[in-house]
């Protein structure tokens, strides 16, 4: 089921795509004649092109992100992580591509707690990594990865 955002923008995309592509058909018959084609025509099928290739590439992305959404309120999938294989690898990186969106990471970060408090694992002052997790969903949480472990911390 598609949210009801996604697909009035999917509507939007469908009718100009419909546009673009009675465009190109009104162009490719002029094509058929045996002189040569005027320059003007052969740069109105390139543009006409380019519109739809990034009519597409728009629509593809739309429904990407729908699934995302879906996915993601349709509960946590749990994966089961028996021995690395390249199988489960593979499926492992497909779930994280479909639900996180960017991840941004800052080398040598300091981190300022009230009274030099330790919090959950995360020395203040020291230099360390943060990674900035951006979720399909638009959600944003901030982590420090600390040696083999990272620490959530919103």
């Amino acid at each position: 089921m598609i949210n009801p955002d996604h697909q009035k923008e999917l509507d939007a995309i469908e009718v100009s795509l419909e546009k673009v592509e009675r465009k190109l058909a009104r162009f490719n018959s002029y094509l058929q004649g045996d002189e040569e084609p005027p320059e003007l025509l052969i740069q109105n099928i390139r543009k006409a092109e380019k519109e739809q290739k990034e009519l597409l590439a728009e629509k593809e992305e739309i429904l990407a992100r729908n699934g995302a959404q879906q996915a993601l309120q349709g509960g946590i999938p749990v994966i089961e992580y028996q021995e690395p294989s390249r199988e489960s690898n593979v499926r492992l990186r497909d779930e994280i591509h479909k639900r996180i969106d960017r991840i941004d990471l800052t080398f040598g970060a300091e981190i300022l707690t009230p009274d030099n408090q330790t919090i959950a694992n995360v020395t203040p002052g020291r230099k360390q990594v943060m990674a900035k997790i951006t979720f399909a969903n638009g959600a944003t949480r901030w982590a420090v990865i600390n040696n083999d472990q990272a620490v959530l911390l919103s």
